[in-house]
């Protein structure tokens, strides 16, 4: 980038005061338009103030600038529709719907989600879960391509002492682990003189399922 000396220096004192005003009295015009547009940016942030933003010259420091503010605002207040001012917009609601997806374990916001493979990996998280909480395995047939990885995470969970639905898992190392769960979870029961099997699903070791680039469930020891 050009700029004689002095430029620099108003680069330099536009740096420390957080002011414009030194940047206009740059001769060299890029360097101008660079030192105006990083400290507007910087001001946005400072100021929490998107107007800063429309002085912004380059427009994908613009587009980066406006994000940077109004994607926190979205989360905030849950309102998509907060990034309509975004050249892309679409994205950015995306993001937003799939963040709110997973904390809220709610289908209809995956559904709203443009982008497919977002949309897709949205699915494949939340349908199980919500097939859990519902007690609904024909959720899963809602996964074209998950269906299978569904169902084996539905009969994991749902299996408390009962190995008829362990061995209902297609996957054989998800099965190895359901199934070395119930005999925990029956000998947890018989030391404690639990007679409710429904008190199995309480007993057994507390797992965390997560996505894997195989698909779905994994089961992490806690």
């Amino acid at each position: 980038m050009g700029g004689s000396s002095e430029d620099w220096s108003y680069v330099r004192q536009a740096q420390d005061t957080g002011s414009v005003e030194p940047c206009l009295k740059i001769q060299d015009e890029g360097l101008r338009k660079s030192c105006s547009d990083s400290v507007n940016f910087k001001l946005s942030i400072k100021e929490n103030d998107i107007s800063f933003c429309e002085a912004v010259e380059d427009s994908s420091m613009k587009e980066n600038c406006k994000k940077n503010l109004i994607f926190p605002r979205a989360l905030e207040q849950k309102d998509p529709g907060l990034c309509d001012v975004l050249e892309d917009s679409a994205s950015c609601r995306d993001d937003i719907n799939l963040r709110f997806a997973f904390l809220d374990i709610d289908i209809s916001l995956c559904n709203q989600i443009a982008q497919k493979d977002k949309k897709d990996s949205c699915l494949s998280y939340v349908v199980p879960l919500t097939a859990v909480q519902q007690d609904d395995i024909n959720l899963c047939g809602t996964l074209a391509n998950k269906k299978e990885n569904c169902m084996n995470y539905f009969y994991y969970v749902k299996s408390g002492d009962n190995k008829q639905l362990c061995e209902k898992i297609s996957d054989k190392s998800i099965q190895d682990s359901c199934l070395s769960d119930v005999i925990i979870s029956r000998e947890l029961m018989k030391s404690m003189g639990v007679l409710t099997p429904l008190a199995s699903e309480y007993l057994r070791p507390t797992r965390i399922f997560v996505n894997t680039s195989d698909g779905l469930v994994r089961a992490v020891i806690m």
